[in-house]
C-alpha cells in the first residue's frame, strides 16, 4: 500500500515538473527572454556583368524587371514558385535594379534570395543567395564558366526539411532533458520513509 502510494506521488511530482518547465520555457521563449528578434530587410541587387567576372563594377548597370524573390525557405513552393512570383509585377527589380522585402521579426540566416534569369540572359553569380543582401550579375553571352541556374524549388525544399529536422532533433533534446530532470526531482523529493526495527 506505502509503495502503490510513493508511485503515485512520484508520477503526481513528475507531471508537476514537466509541465512546469515546459510553460516556463514556452513563456520566456514567447517573451523573447532567451533571444533577440530583430525586424529585417533582405536586398536583392540585379546588374549587367559585361565582363563575366561575377563582381560588379561601376561602368555595369543596374537591370531592372527581373524577377526575383527573397523569403523563408518553405514559402516558395508555398506560394507557387516562380509562376506566381514572376506573374506579378512587385516580385521585379526597380529600375535601379533593386528589390527589398521586410521581415518582422526576421532573421538574416533563415532567409534566402532567388533570381529568375529572363530569357537570353545568363547568370555569373550563384542564382541562390542564403542572407539578407544579395547580388545578382547577368551577362547576355553565355560565360566561359556557365553558371547552372539551380532547380530552386528542389533546393529550397531541401533547406525546408533541413530546417525542420534541426527543429525536431532539437526538440527532443529539450524534451528528453525536461524528462530526465522531472525524474529526478520526482525520485528525490519522494523517498519511502525508512522505519526502524522495533
Amino acid at each position: 500500500m506505502a509503495k502503490t502510494k510513493i508511485i503515485f506521488l512520484r508520477i503526481i511530482v513528475f507531471i508537476l515538473v514537466f509541465a512546469g518547465v515546459v510553460f516556463a520555457i514556452i513563456y520566456f521563449m514567447s517573451a523573447n527572454t532567451f533571444y533577440d528578434v530583430h525586424d529585417t530587410v533582405t536586398n536583392i541587387r540585379v546588374w549587367l556583368d559585361t565582363n563575366q567576372n561575377g563582381k560588379r563594377e561601376n561602368s555595369e548597370t543596374f537591370l531592372p524587371s527581373v524577377c526575383v524573390w527573397g523569403g523563408y525557405a518553405s514559402e516558395f513552393q508555398d506560394m507557387g514558385g516562380w509562376q506566381y512570383f514572376c506573374s506579378h509585377p512587385y516580385f521585379e527589380t526597380d529600375s535601379n535594379g533593386l528589390w527589398s522585402e521586410f521581415f518582422a521579426g526576421g532573421s538574416c540566416p533563415e532567409i534566402y534570395n532567388v533570381i529568375n534569369p529572363p530569357e537570353n540572359y545568363f547568370p555569373t553569380t550563384p542564382t541562390i543567395v542564403n542572407g539578407c543582401l544579395a547580388e545578382f550579375g547577368l551577362s547576355q553571352e553565355k560565360p566561359k564558366v556557365e553558371i547552372k541556374s539551380q532547380d530552386v524549388g528542389q533546393y529550397l525544399e531541401k533547406e525546408s526539411q533541413k530546417e525542420i529536422t534541426i527543429f525536431r532533433v532539437k526538440t527532443g533534446i529539450i524534451v528528453l532533458f525536461i524528462f530526465v530532470f522531472a525524474s529526478f526531482v520526482s525520485f528525490k523529493t519522494i523517498r519511502p520513509v525508512k522505519t526502524k526495527p522495533a
